[in-house]
């Protein structure tokens, strides 16, 4: 049988709480993120695919949070009445439900995070794009049985991602510059990487799950912290001008 309850059964529940501030936190980095495109009166398009990235991520915390309402119900089912005949009617119904909501997540995630990359790389090769989509698509979907296989490509992509920021505020041409938006986000994507690599080695223990969405969520919300910072800051400039 296939497990799909990662969780301890004590976070039952949290985990819910976890994704829909997910969903809070995401869509209020896309929110900032076009206000930031508008500050730039339009002409920096890379804060509009930041907030078109954001959303993606929205809409795969959104997709776990239906997903794991049906699974937790399906779960406190099962408990109640056992093994018994109507099992097998409430699997049948569930199962092609739960696949499309963790084939959807995982989709939006990958693709956000392969948005992400595309944007910090500056790639100018555009027609890669719909090649790469294919392939998360791809690994979206056959990573229901091999759950590591969707975490492992996550954290690959923001390996680099993470990389990219790390050379920045590293870089020794950059030591006398104030990098702290550099720095937040690395600090935020580490998190998020640290927790793609937790989520894989939850089959030794459930309670490094509730890790891996602790460190999740303190990635997206750095990242947040950093945006409001960046509008606070063209704010105040368009005041000035």
């Amino acid at each position: 049988m296939i497990n799909l309850v990662f969780s301890p059964s004590w976070f039952y529940g949290f985990d819910i709480v976890f994704e829909i501030l997910g969903v809070i936190v995401t869509l209020l980095i896309a929110f900032y993120s076009i206000r930031l495109y508008k500050f730039s009166g339009k002409e920096n398009r890379g804060y509009l695919h930041l907030g078109l990235v954001f959303l993606a991520f929205a809409g795969s915390f959104l997709a776990k949070v239906a997903t794991n309402f049906v699974l937790y119900y399906h779960e406190t089912v099962m408990g109640t009445i056992g093994e018994v005949v109507i099992k097998y009617n409430l699997v049948h119904k569930s199962n092609f439900f739960l696949q499309a909501g963790y084939d959807l997540h995982r989709f939006l995630m990958l693709l956000g995070l392969l948005g992400m990359y595309w944007l910090i790389s500056k790639s100018q090769e555009k027609e890669h794009l719909p090649i790469f989509s294919y392939f998360i698509f791809v690994i979206a979907l056959f990573s229901f049985n091999t759950y590591y296989v969707f975490h492992l490509t996550a954290a690959v992509l923001l390996i680099y991602i993470a990389k990219h920021y790390y050379n920045i505020c590293f870089c020794p041409s950059n030591k006398n510059k104030r990098m702290i938006h550099a720095h937040l986000n690395f600090m935020a994507f580490f998190l998020m990487l640290l927790s793609q690599v937790s989520f894989i080695f939850v089959w030794a223990n459930k309670a490094i799950y509730v890790i891996a969405e602790t460190l999740q969520l303190a990635g997206f919300i750095i990242f947040l912290l950093n945006i409001i910072l960046l509008v606070f800051g063209h704010g105040k400039k368009k005041n000035k001008n």
